[in-house]
Protein backbone atom coordinates (compact mmCIF):
# COMPACT_ATOMS: atom_id res chain seq x y z
CA UNK A 1 0.00 0.00 0.00
CA UNK A 2 1.13 3.61 -0.79
CA UNK A 3 0.32 6.31 1.71
CA UNK A 4 0.59 9.81 1.52
CA UNK A 5 0.67 11.99 5.00
CA UNK A 6 0.21 15.39 5.71
CA UNK A 7 2.44 16.34 2.37
CA UNK A 8 2.84 19.33 1.26
CA UNK A 9 5.26 20.64 -1.84
CA UNK A 10 6.28 24.52 -2.42
CA UNK A 11 8.79 24.83 -5.22
CA UNK A 12 9.46 28.49 -4.08
CA UNK A 13 8.86 28.29 -0.31
CA UNK A 14 6.15 30.10 -0.48
CA UNK A 15 3.22 29.02 -2.55
CA UNK A 16 2.06 25.25 -1.85
CA UNK A 17 1.27 23.51 -5.53
CA UNK A 18 0.38 20.53 -2.58
CA UNK A 19 -1.10 21.43 0.42
CA UNK A 20 -1.49 19.08 3.30
CA UNK A 21 -2.61 16.23 1.31
CA UNK A 22 -3.59 12.59 2.69
CA UNK A 23 -4.26 9.57 0.29
CA UNK A 24 -3.73 5.99 1.08
CA UNK A 25 -3.63 3.87 -2.68
CA UNK A 26 -4.58 0.02 -2.01
CA UNK A 27 -1.99 -2.75 -3.59
CA UNK A 28 -3.16 -3.78 -7.37
CA UNK A 29 -5.98 -1.37 -7.48
CA UNK A 30 -5.88 1.07 -10.80
CA UNK A 31 -6.22 4.64 -9.14
CA UNK A 32 -6.83 7.59 -11.84
CA UNK A 33 -5.86 11.21 -10.61
CA UNK A 34 -7.73 13.87 -12.42
CA UNK A 35 -8.33 17.22 -12.20
CA UNK A 36 -7.35 20.68 -14.45
CA UNK A 37 -3.80 21.69 -15.95
CA UNK A 38 -2.22 23.06 -12.71
CA UNK A 39 -4.15 21.05 -10.11
CA UNK A 40 -0.56 19.32 -8.33
CA UNK A 41 -1.70 15.67 -10.36
CA UNK A 42 2.14 15.29 -12.02
CA UNK A 43 3.83 17.24 -8.91
CA UNK A 44 1.87 13.99 -6.63
CA UNK A 45 3.02 11.43 -8.68
CA UNK A 46 6.67 13.20 -9.19
CA UNK A 47 6.76 13.11 -5.41
CA UNK A 48 5.63 9.25 -5.36
CA UNK A 49 8.62 8.72 -7.84
CA UNK A 50 11.04 10.12 -6.16
CA UNK A 51 11.94 12.88 -9.07
CA UNK A 52 10.85 15.62 -6.52
CA UNK A 53 10.60 16.06 -2.68
CA UNK A 54 8.03 16.66 -0.97
CA UNK A 55 8.39 19.90 1.24
CA UNK A 56 7.22 18.50 4.29
CA UNK A 57 5.08 15.09 4.95
CA UNK A 58 5.52 11.61 4.84
CA UNK A 59 5.41 9.15 1.91
CA UNK A 60 5.01 5.11 2.68
CA UNK A 61 5.57 2.04 1.03
CA UNK A 62 2.96 -0.03 3.03
CA UNK A 63 5.34 0.90 6.35
CA UNK A 64 8.53 2.05 5.21
CA UNK A 65 8.61 5.83 4.77
CA UNK A 66 10.52 6.28 1.18
CA UNK A 67 10.91 9.81 1.13
CA UNK A 68 15.02 9.53 1.22
CA UNK A 69 14.65 6.35 -1.12
CA UNK A 70 16.25 7.49 -4.70
CA UNK A 71 14.18 7.03 -7.65
CA UNK A 72 16.12 4.21 -8.99
CA UNK A 73 15.15 2.26 -5.59
CA UNK A 74 11.56 2.51 -5.70
CA UNK A 75 10.62 -0.28 -7.90
CA UNK A 76 8.60 2.37 -9.90
CA UNK A 77 7.73 2.28 -13.86
CA UNK A 78 7.04 5.52 -14.90
CA UNK A 79 5.99 6.62 -18.22
CA UNK A 80 5.63 10.68 -18.53
CA UNK A 81 3.56 12.72 -20.58
CA UNK A 82 6.43 13.43 -23.42
CA UNK A 83 8.41 10.37 -23.46
CA UNK A 84 10.16 9.48 -26.02
CA UNK A 85 11.81 6.08 -27.28
CA UNK A 86 15.72 5.99 -28.02
CA UNK A 87 15.51 6.91 -31.30
CA UNK A 88 18.63 4.90 -32.11
CA UNK A 89 17.56 1.58 -30.80
CA UNK A 90 14.45 -0.80 -33.22
CA UNK A 91 11.56 -1.65 -30.94
CA UNK A 92 12.66 -4.84 -29.63
CA UNK A 93 15.65 -3.47 -28.23
CA UNK A 94 13.82 0.33 -26.58
CA UNK A 95 11.28 -2.04 -24.78
CA UNK A 96 14.50 -4.91 -23.64
CA UNK A 97 16.60 -1.69 -22.72
CA UNK A 98 15.48 -1.58 -18.69
CA UNK A 99 15.63 -5.78 -19.01
CA UNK A 100 19.44 -5.53 -20.55
CA UNK A 101 20.48 -2.72 -17.54
CA UNK A 102 19.07 -5.41 -14.98
CA UNK A 103 21.20 -7.89 -16.79
CA UNK A 104 18.47 -10.41 -17.35
CA UNK A 105 19.24 -13.65 -19.20
CA UNK A 106 18.75 -13.00 -22.76
CA UNK A 107 15.88 -15.59 -23.27
CA UNK A 108 14.21 -14.56 -20.74
CA UNK A 109 14.18 -11.22 -22.44
CA UNK A 110 12.74 -11.94 -25.68
CA UNK A 111 10.51 -13.95 -24.40
CA UNK A 112 9.22 -10.78 -22.29
CA UNK A 113 9.84 -8.49 -24.63
CA UNK A 114 7.71 -10.51 -27.15
CA UNK A 115 5.01 -11.18 -24.42
CA UNK A 116 4.17 -7.75 -23.93
CA UNK A 117 4.49 -6.31 -27.60
CA UNK A 118 2.04 -9.46 -28.64
CA UNK A 119 -0.36 -7.70 -25.69
CA UNK A 120 0.23 -4.32 -27.80
CA UNK A 121 -0.49 -5.29 -30.86
CA UNK A 122 3.44 -4.18 -31.99
CA UNK A 123 4.52 -7.96 -32.04
CA UNK A 124 4.75 -7.04 -35.81
CA UNK A 125 7.03 -4.10 -35.70
CA UNK A 126 9.97 -4.83 -33.23
CA UNK A 127 12.52 -4.71 -36.30
CA UNK A 128 11.37 -1.36 -36.80
CA UNK A 129 12.84 2.19 -35.66
CA UNK A 130 10.86 4.47 -33.65
CA UNK A 131 10.77 6.83 -36.72
CA UNK A 132 8.95 3.80 -38.77
CA UNK A 133 6.08 3.66 -36.64
CA UNK A 134 2.66 6.05 -36.39
CA UNK A 135 1.99 8.17 -33.07
CA UNK A 136 -0.51 5.51 -32.07
CA UNK A 137 2.56 3.10 -32.35
CA UNK A 138 5.09 4.75 -30.83
CA UNK A 139 2.99 5.36 -27.61
CA UNK A 140 2.33 1.67 -27.33
CA UNK A 141 5.58 0.92 -27.71
CA UNK A 142 6.59 3.44 -24.71
CA UNK A 143 3.92 1.91 -22.89
CA UNK A 144 5.61 -1.82 -23.17
CA UNK A 145 8.97 0.10 -21.91
CA UNK A 146 7.23 1.07 -18.97
CA UNK A 147 5.12 -2.40 -18.21
CA UNK A 148 7.74 -4.72 -19.28
CA UNK A 149 9.61 -4.53 -16.37
CA UNK A 150 7.33 -6.02 -14.22
CA UNK A 151 7.44 -3.47 -11.72
CA UNK A 152 4.69 -3.70 -8.40
CA UNK A 153 4.16 0.42 -9.06
CA UNK A 154 3.42 1.59 -12.86
CA UNK A 155 2.82 5.47 -13.08
CA UNK A 156 1.32 6.43 -16.77
CA UNK A 157 1.37 10.09 -16.90
CA UNK A 158 -1.18 11.23 -19.68
CA UNK A 159 -0.09 8.34 -21.41
CA UNK A 160 -2.85 9.00 -24.77
CA UNK A 161 -3.00 12.73 -24.62
CA UNK A 162 -1.49 12.79 -28.04
CA UNK A 163 -3.56 10.23 -30.03
CA UNK A 164 -7.54 10.37 -31.84
CA UNK A 165 -10.29 9.25 -29.89
CA UNK A 166 -10.58 6.02 -31.56
CA UNK A 167 -7.03 4.90 -30.83
CA UNK A 168 -7.46 6.13 -27.08
CA UNK A 169 -10.54 4.20 -26.77
CA UNK A 170 -8.72 0.47 -27.74
CA UNK A 171 -5.46 1.72 -25.66
CA UNK A 172 -7.81 2.30 -22.90
CA UNK A 173 -8.86 -1.26 -23.00
CA UNK A 174 -5.59 -2.30 -23.85
CA UNK A 175 -4.29 -0.37 -20.10
CA UNK A 176 -6.83 -2.49 -18.45
CA UNK A 177 -6.12 -5.68 -19.39
CA UNK A 178 -2.34 -5.01 -18.69
CA UNK A 179 -3.38 -3.83 -15.56
CA UNK A 180 -5.03 -6.68 -14.37
CA UNK A 181 -2.76 -9.32 -16.23
CA UNK A 182 0.13 -7.95 -14.43
CA UNK A 183 -1.69 -7.54 -11.41
CA UNK A 184 0.47 -4.50 -10.59
CA UNK A 185 -0.83 -1.16 -8.45
CA UNK A 186 -1.11 1.51 -11.36
CA UNK A 187 -1.34 5.14 -11.11
CA UNK A 188 -2.80 7.16 -14.12
CA UNK A 189 -2.61 10.66 -14.17
CA UNK A 190 -5.31 12.72 -16.96
CA UNK A 191 -7.23 15.73 -17.35
CA UNK A 192 -9.98 13.78 -19.09
CA UNK A 193 -12.62 13.28 -16.79
CA UNK A 194 -13.90 10.40 -19.69
CA UNK A 195 -10.53 8.45 -19.51
CA UNK A 196 -10.99 8.89 -15.67
CA UNK A 197 -14.45 7.02 -15.75
CA UNK A 198 -13.87 4.70 -18.12
CA UNK A 199 -10.36 3.48 -16.32
CA UNK A 200 -10.72 3.87 -12.21
CA UNK A 201 -10.95 1.52 -9.55
CA UNK A 202 -11.25 4.40 -7.99
CA UNK A 203 -10.76 8.67 -9.00
CA UNK A 204 -8.84 10.70 -6.86
CA UNK A 205 -10.08 14.67 -8.21
CA UNK A 206 -7.96 17.65 -7.01
CA UNK A 207 -7.92 21.40 -7.60
CA UNK A 208 -5.72 23.59 -6.19
CA UNK A 209 -3.08 20.92 -4.49
CA UNK A 210 -5.67 19.48 -2.51
CA UNK A 211 -7.75 16.22 -2.77
CA UNK A 212 -11.41 17.86 -3.25
CA UNK A 213 -13.22 13.83 -3.38
CA UNK A 214 -11.79 10.33 -3.81
CA UNK A 215 -14.36 7.12 -5.27
CA UNK A 216 -15.24 5.00 -7.32
CA UNK A 217 -16.58 6.57 -11.18
CA UNK A 218 -20.41 5.72 -10.13
CA UNK A 219 -19.89 7.43 -6.66
CA UNK A 220 -18.54 11.17 -7.59
CA UNK A 221 -21.09 10.61 -11.09
CA UNK A 222 -24.09 9.98 -9.19
CA UNK A 223 -23.10 11.57 -5.66
CA UNK A 224 -20.80 15.06 -6.49
CA UNK A 225 -19.92 16.28 -3.09
CA UNK A 226 -20.03 19.92 -4.45
CA UNK A 227 -20.24 21.98 -7.53
CA UNK A 228 -16.82 21.29 -8.90
CA UNK A 229 -16.78 18.01 -8.70
CA UNK A 230 -20.24 17.98 -10.78
CA UNK A 231 -19.55 19.75 -13.33
CA UNK A 232 -15.48 18.38 -13.41
CA UNK A 233 -17.23 14.55 -14.00
CA UNK A 234 -19.71 15.03 -16.35
CA UNK A 235 -20.53 18.60 -17.04
CA UNK A 236 -23.52 18.97 -15.26
CA UNK A 237 -26.49 21.68 -15.76
CA UNK A 238 -26.84 24.26 -13.03
CA UNK A 239 -29.52 26.87 -11.95
CA UNK A 240 -29.65 29.79 -9.69
CA UNK A 241 -32.41 30.64 -7.78
CA UNK A 242 -32.09 33.34 -4.92
CA UNK A 243 -30.97 30.78 -1.90
CA UNK A 244 -29.75 27.85 -4.13
CA UNK A 245 -28.51 26.15 -7.00
CA UNK A 246 -29.94 23.19 -8.79
CA UNK A 247 -28.44 20.79 -10.99
CA UNK A 248 -29.15 18.13 -13.27
CA UNK A 249 -27.26 15.79 -15.84
CA UNK A 250 -27.74 16.13 -19.36
CA UNK A 251 -29.90 12.51 -19.47
CA UNK A 252 -32.26 13.57 -16.46
CA UNK A 253 -34.14 15.66 -18.79
CA UNK A 254 -37.64 14.85 -20.89
CA UNK A 255 -39.71 15.82 -22.83
CA UNK A 256 -43.05 15.92 -21.10
CA UNK A 257 -42.96 18.90 -18.32
CA UNK A 258 -44.15 21.75 -17.40
CA UNK A 259 -41.28 24.32 -17.39
CA UNK A 260 -40.82 25.86 -20.48
CA UNK A 261 -37.32 26.37 -22.55
CA UNK A 262 -36.06 27.99 -25.95
CA UNK A 263 -34.36 25.57 -27.92
CA UNK A 264 -30.85 27.26 -29.57
CA UNK A 265 -29.72 24.25 -31.44
CA UNK A 266 -28.31 20.57 -30.95
CA UNK A 267 -25.75 18.46 -32.22
CA UNK A 268 -25.98 14.98 -33.51
CA UNK A 269 -24.25 12.50 -31.04
CA UNK A 270 -25.38 8.58 -32.95
CA UNK A 271 -28.39 7.14 -31.98
CA UNK A 272 -28.90 10.61 -29.29
CA UNK A 273 -28.37 14.27 -29.75
CA UNK A 274 -27.44 17.00 -27.99
CA UNK A 275 -30.02 19.93 -27.16
CA UNK A 276 -28.81 23.71 -26.15
CA UNK A 277 -31.57 25.59 -25.02
CA UNK A 278 -32.25 28.43 -22.23
CA UNK A 279 -34.51 28.60 -19.13
CA UNK A 280 -35.03 31.64 -17.68
CA UNK A 281 -32.15 33.14 -19.81
CA UNK A 282 -29.82 30.52 -18.37
CA UNK A 283 -28.45 27.87 -21.07
CA UNK A 284 -28.67 24.26 -20.51
CA UNK A 285 -28.01 21.05 -22.53
CA UNK A 286 -29.81 18.08 -22.64
CA UNK A 287 -30.29 14.92 -24.07
CA UNK A 288 -32.93 13.44 -26.77
CA UNK A 289 -33.23 10.45 -29.10
CA UNK A 290 -31.84 11.71 -32.54
CA UNK A 291 -35.37 11.49 -33.94
CA UNK A 292 -37.44 13.63 -31.83
CA UNK A 293 -38.34 16.63 -33.70
CA UNK A 294 -37.93 20.21 -31.69
CA UNK A 295 -39.78 23.15 -31.97
CA UNK A 296 -38.30 26.56 -31.39
CA UNK A 297 -39.88 25.93 -27.61
CA UNK A 298 -40.56 22.96 -25.54
CA UNK A 299 -41.50 21.96 -22.06
CA UNK A 300 -39.14 20.04 -20.18
CA UNK A 301 -39.17 17.91 -17.05
CA UNK A 302 -35.80 17.58 -14.55
CA UNK A 303 -36.34 14.38 -13.69
CA UNK A 304 -33.35 14.19 -11.03
CA UNK A 305 -31.95 17.37 -9.73
CA UNK A 306 -28.92 18.50 -7.42
CA UNK A 307 -29.18 20.92 -4.31
CA UNK A 308 -26.27 23.31 -4.11
CA UNK A 309 -25.58 25.60 -1.40
CA UNK A 310 -24.92 29.28 -3.29
CA UNK A 311 -22.86 30.37 -1.22
CA UNK A 312 -20.58 27.46 -0.19
CA UNK A 313 -20.87 25.73 -3.46
CA UNK A 314 -21.80 22.62 -1.26
CA UNK A 315 -24.16 20.07 -2.17
CA UNK A 316 -27.01 20.52 0.45
CA UNK A 317 -29.58 16.99 -0.42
Amino acid sequence: MIKFENVSLSYDGLTDVITDLNLEINDNELLVIVGPSGCGKSSLVGMLSGLIKPTSGSIYFDDKKINDVEPYNRGISFMQQKAQPYPIFNVFDNIAFGLKVKKMDKELIKTKVEEIAEMLSIKPYLNRMPNELSGGERQRLNLARALVLDNKIVILDEPLSSIDVKLKQDMRLDIKKLHKFKNNTMIYITHDHEEAMSLADRIVLMNKGKIIQIGSPKELYDNPKDMFVADFIGKMNFIESDSEIIGFREEDVSLDGDLLVDIIDSELLGSKKKVFAKLDSQQIRFIVDNNVELKSQEKIKINKKYIFDKETKFRKD
